[in-house]
């Protein structure tokens, strides 16, 4: 049961072609093929562009068949939403979230949640389905900020989640 569906029609942004993280679930070889030679990045100004002409009620979604954070201007494009008003998601891995980035987003979702209708972090699974993904100090420490946004219960809906069969997370 999937429940009701939302009354809030929302925009799904992908913000570049192909993802680093190649998960085994995602359709991102025949993605590459249908965008041809586009170019990698959206970019911060078509971003804007496209925005201006979206109406105030409708939800804009960080999410997408790529990691929003992979894209470098994934924190200016959030900060944008935000500041023109919009309800968000964000469904993220913090792959490519740099620390600066990372608390100038949590400060953003502190400052904003009465926008942030979604927050999930999509964790690398114990199976290794998230083949692109490595370990590294500075994914731990934003992981462990994004961590305190659900403990502080800032958001309203805030979740975690793998790919795998059973839930568990990676062992790093």
């Amino acid at each position: 049961d999937w429940g009701e569906p939302s009354a809030m029609p929302s925009l799904e942004f992908t913000l570049m072609v192909g993802c680093p993280l190649k998960c085994t679930f995602c359709p991102q070889d025949t993605l590459r093929g249908i965008y041809g030679k586009a170019e990698k990045y959206f970019s911060l100004d078509t971003f804007c562009q496209i925005l201006n002409k979206v109406p105030k009620h409708v939800r804009i979604d960080f999410s997408g068949m790529a990691e929003p954070w992979a894209n470098p201007d994934a924190t200016a494009m959030l900060r944008h939403v935000l500041t023109e008003g919009y309800k968000i998601a964000v469904y993220t891995t913090l792959y490519g979230m740099e620390r600066t980035d990372c608390a100038q987003v949590i400060d953003m979702l502190r400052r904003h949640a009465q926008q942030v209708e979604v927050v999930c972090l999509h964790l690398p699974d114990r199976n290794g389905n998230m083949r692109g993904w490595k370990y590294n100090a500075d994914y731990e420490a934003n992981l462990k900020d994004f961590i305190r946004l659900a403990i502080d219960r800032v958001l309203p809906n805030f979740e975690i989640m793998t790919m795998d069969d059973g839930g568990k997370p990676h062992q790093d």
